[in-house]
């Protein structure tokens, strides 16, 4: 049986060369056996090794000297394999792992298994140790898993390990895909109860036509009803049979004023006012049939007033071309004013006619402003109401023109948007270029520890061009100078690429850390950070560009970073990306830059600001931008998330 089984060279391209190494190495281990190779004399598996690593293991392999001079024999594979781990060993960095450790999210389709294998690689890599491994796992789970409902139900447990968080976790995920394979689509009714609906809609509701018949005794709301179509009693229009046009003129009053015709009695001595009798119904009608507008939170659209010095609480309906007021309420009034006949006809929004009994000019007062106004008068027992035109003349209402610039249009409504536009055209210079903080840093080493001087370190022939650009590029904006003279310390660099398809490119100081003594620096707990983000409901993040290279270096320090290429040697003037003093240096420079501004919060490069509303919001960016150009910190304008309801930082939302 033949087996094809391969794997890929090894390849430094990336930011954990610690991580990169293990991970090939158990694909390495693991291809050795099942090819049955780690049976063969050791200078088979040693050239197997070399020939699978690729150019870059052999590389290294030649300048870790580990095979000793005088020796004839290869050294064994294991002694090779631990010199490869001693020497990815000095990659390590704890505080970069623990950074990343922290932003870890679960992917929209990752299961639970798979990101729980991420977060405890990820955690074995930072060494919190046994106890508080657990409790940050415990703690990322709950931070970084995709199911909201979920996280609000762990939260309310304030005692909880860190195997009932993955159980919990577990039986959400199954039940979850148990109610996904469950679910079918909408019921849709069977033809038996369509036709039942349908039978049931065309059900023919008989109603009296004739009261004179056997069921005299029995009392029919319908009786005193008159029909608005034909004008013949004990049916609705709705239910009238009769098929020719509705025997009155009934005018749908569309236009903005009201113009009633009146006929003007002289009915001085007429001293009998109507009063609802029995045939006026206050069963069918409702005021909502005077409206044309349905209004929600109808409470809004309510006055306090005085009609004919009576206290009232009135309706403003703007969809109302007259003004209205029942019976029913002049009927509690001491004194009941005469009413006119009116020969206008008022309609409803469904086109049914309004019963009207007269009308009458009465006196409104409201907010001391005093109209006078005509009213008409209704059997609907219902509020009265106002119309359109009553409102604008009692200044209870504003009518908004496109065109013209009333007293609404003066007071404007703040533009957030607007404001950030300007506010970023204002701050323009704080996303061009690099910046540099006046804070120098200065790398102290332990003198026990000897020089060492690297050799110049091959580039793969396909970046040469890349890494020739970047060192000239980084030469002009001053971030690295040429050196000439002899140095104590020579390191070499690494090439990592970027997403966006270029490189950086950063310095290989592994036995330079060795000789640091790190200025040890605290830094903020992710938790604290949401603690002062509690009550926000807006969000801004800004990411600081080139990060490291804002803390520039003494001239001491500045030469402890020289390295080598094949076009020279050269030495950082900032601090550069690879010394294992640089993430503690930088926060503890940022926190010091921002310690009298207690609503930026600063994390390493990412900066976040959480505000209550939009006009604290904008201060507070204001605020950042400030400091930012007097400190002369820049922004990666292409990162930034800007007034944001939502916002994902640190692998939370």
């Amino acid at each position: 049986m033949s087996i094809n089984l391969q794997i890929e060279p090894f390849s430094s391209c990336g930011s954990n060369l610690s991580q990169l190494w293990k991970s090939w190495k158990n694909k390495f281990q693991i291809y050795l056996k099942a090819l049955k190779y780690h049976k063969e004399e050791n200078d088979v598996q040693v050239a197997l090794f070399l020939q699978v690593g690729g150019e870059e293991i052999r590389r290294r392999y030649e300048s870790l000297e580990i095979k000793k001079a005088g020796d004839t024999e290869d050294p064994k594979l294991e002694d090779i394999i631990k010199g490869f781990d001693k020497y990815f060993e000095d990659y390590k960095n704890v505080t970069q792992a623990s950074y990343v450790f922290w932003k870890m999210v679960q992917a929209p389709n990752e299961s639970l298994d798979d990101f729980l294998m991420r977060i405890r690689i990820q955690a074995h890599e930072c060494e919190f140790g046994a106890t508080a491994e657990e409790r940050n796992l415990k703690d990322k789970i709950v931070h970084g898993i995709s199911d909201n409902k979920l996280r609000e139900r762990l939260l309310r447990e304030r005692k909880i390990s860190l195997a009932s968080v993955i159980e919990n976790c577990k039986n959400a995920e199954i039940a979850r895909g148990h109610a996904e394979s469950m679910q079918t689509l909408t019921d849709v009714p069977t033809s038996e109860e369509i036709n039942f609906l349908k039978k049931d809609l065309n059900v023919h509701r008989p109603y009296a036509r004739n009261f004179q018949d056997a069921r005299q005794n029995r009392v029919d709301p319908n009786r005193k009803v008159i029909c608005f179509k034909c004008g013949r009693p004990n049916h609705y229009a709705s239910q009238c049979r009769d098929k020719r046009q509705p025997r009155r003129n009934l005018n749908v009053m569309e236009a903005p004023e009201y113009e009633c015709e009146c006929e003007h009695e002289d009915n001085e001595g007429d001293s009998n006012v109507f009063s609802p009798g029995p045939s006026q119904s206050n069963d069918y009608y409702r005021l909502s049939e005077l409206r044309i507008d349905n209004i929600q939170n109808g409470s809004k659209w309510f006055e306090r007033g005085f009609v004919n010095g009576n206290p009232t609480l009135m309706k403003l309906d703007t969809g109302s071309c007259v003004n209205a007021i029942s019976v029913q309420e002049i009927s509690k009034w001491n004194v009941v004013p005469k009413f006119q006949k009116c020969k206008a006809n008022v309609i409803t929004y469904t086109k049914d006619a309004v019963d009207i009994i007269g009308e009458c000019m009465m006196t409104c007062r409201i907010n001391n402003v005093e109209k006078n106004l005509k009213f008409i008068v209704t059997s609907i027992d219902t509020y009265p109401i106002l119309s359109a035109e009553a409102c604008e003349e009692f200044g209870l209402i504003v009518r908004v023109k496109k065109q013209a610039h009333s007293a609404i249009n003066e007071v404007k409504k703040f533009d957030l948007k607007s404001e950030l536009n300007k506010l970023m055209n204002e701050y323009q210079d704080i996303f061009d270029g690099i910046g540099r903080v006046q804070y120098e840093y200065k790398i102290c080493i332990d003198e026990s520890v000897k020089p060492h001087v690297a050799a110049p370190r091959k580039i793969p022939l396909s970046k040469e061009n890349q890494v020739k650009e970047q060192l000239m590029k980084m030469e002009e904006n001053g971030i690295i100078k040429r050196v000439d003279e002899p140095t104590d310390w020579v390191n070499n660099i690494t090439v990592a690429d970027k997403k966006d398809g270029s490189i950086r490119i950063c310095l290989d100081p592994r036995p330079l850390n060795k000789a640091i003594k790190r200025s040890h620096y605290e830094i903020p707990c992710v938790d604290d950070l949401f603690d002062k983000l509690l009550n926000s409901k807006l969000f801004s993040l800004f990411d600081v560009k080139s990060a490291y290279w804002h803390i520039p270096l003494d001239e001491e320090s500045s030469y402890l970073t020289t390295f080598i290429t094949k076009y020279g040697r050269f030495r950082f003037c900032v601090m550069p990306f690879g010394l294992n003093c640089a993430a503690e240096a930088f926060q503890r420079t940022i926190d010091c830059i921002f310690s009298k501004h207690e609503n930026i919060n600063p994390y390493f490069d990412d900066i976040i600001i959480g505000s209550e509303n939009e006009q604290l919001h904008l201060k507070q960016i204001r605020e950042l931008f400030a400091v930012a150009r007097k400190e002369n910190l820049k922004f990666n304008k292409d990162k930034i998330q800007i007034a944001v309801e939502k916002i994902k930082y640190l692998g939370h939302v």
